[in-house]
């Protein structure tokens, strides 16, 4: 932690935001990108006067921060770190002191701690007042994605062959409507820490908003690569919080998910931007495997 004067490290609006609640900083570190041009989001840890430690981050925007302030103090989940202040573009929540779970062996016992967090989370009835998990149609998602791995193609990240084929898939399993709920998007191991005394938190919760639950499960799926072995497990625990129970259309919403992200990296030099294209074939690949069986299934029974 740098002991420098604080208000050179995280600025005059974070400081302004921490005292007018009361905290005096003493000690800040960015544990997120600085400020840029490209953008002035940044998050950082700072040790307080009293011993305490907090998170700080700036947001993109006010608007941003009033939705995340809003959600997550109205969701008052007791796994995911209260908001302490907010002040225009700066939130300022607890510091939850632990290790994160990609760092860990991933036991049973960590594994549904996880799938309880997900899976309560989606279970939201109500925000503020409002009913929630309500059902939706699923047409303006479908559209998305068609254009997005158009999109992808267009820039050469992937073959003609390979949007059909990715299309035959989306189509095939589109359901007509979907549950729409409180989503976390970002729900996977580099954002879980366990504390001390064994206890899992989902610590990166500022994407957390209304959604398709499904979706919100496939972005999970896609994010923290577990083994099947373990994504069995992890889906058995989180349908105990389930309602309704998971869908057939499995397919439809990882294609959903996957593409997101592939067109948001598609032609970035990066050393992970590769990564949603490998699962985008991953897809196809499991599609042909799976119709090549049900076609010589269907051959032998004839």
């Amino acid at each position: 932690v740098s002991h420098a004067n604080p208000r050179t490290i995280v600025g005059d609006d974070i400081v302004s935001v921490l005292e007018t609640v009361g905290f005096t900083p003493i000690a800040a570190e960015p544990i997120t990108a600085l400020p840029s041009r490209v953008s002035e989001r940044a998050t950082f840890r700072i040790t307080l006067a009293d011993g305490r430690t907090v998170k700080a981050r700036r947001t993109k925007g006010v608007a941003e921060a009033q939705r995340f302030t809003r959600v997550l103090r109205a969701a008052s989940h007791d796994r995911l770190p209260a908001i302490l202040a907010s002040s225009g573009k700066v939130l300022v929540e607890e510091w939850v002191e632990g290790t994160p779970l990609f760092m860990l062996h991933l036991s049973r016992q960590r594994l549904e701690q996880a799938a309880d967090i997900l899976g309560s989370l989606h279970a939201t009835a109500s925000l503020e007042g409002q009913p929630l998990l309500r059902s939706l149609s699923t047409r303006t998602i479908q559209r998305r994605v068609e254009r997005q791995l158009e999109s992808v193609e267009h820039r050469g990240a992937i073959t003609r062959a390979e949007r059909h084929h990715l299309l035959d898939v989306l189509h095939a399993f589109a359901p007509e409507r979907a549950i729409v709920g409180l989503t976390h998007n970002d729900f996977c191991a580099e954002n879980l820490v366990e504390d001390r005394g064994g206890r899992l938190y989902a610590i990166d919760n500022e994407r957390m908003k209304l959604g398709f639950l499904e979706f919100d499960l496939a972005r999970t799926w896609y994010r923290w690569a577990l083994t099947d072995r373990d994504w069995s497990s992890f889906l058995r625990r989180y349908e105990t919080w389930s309602s309704p129970p998971i869908s057939q259309s499995a397919p439809f919403w990882r294609i959903a998910a996957v593409a997101k992200s592939a067109y948001l990296r598609a032609g970035e030099r990066t050393p992970n931007s590769d990564v949603p294209l490998r699962k985008l074939r991953e897809i196809i690949a499991d599609w042909s495997r799976s119709t090549t069986e049900s076609t010589a299934l269907s051959t032998s029974k004839s």
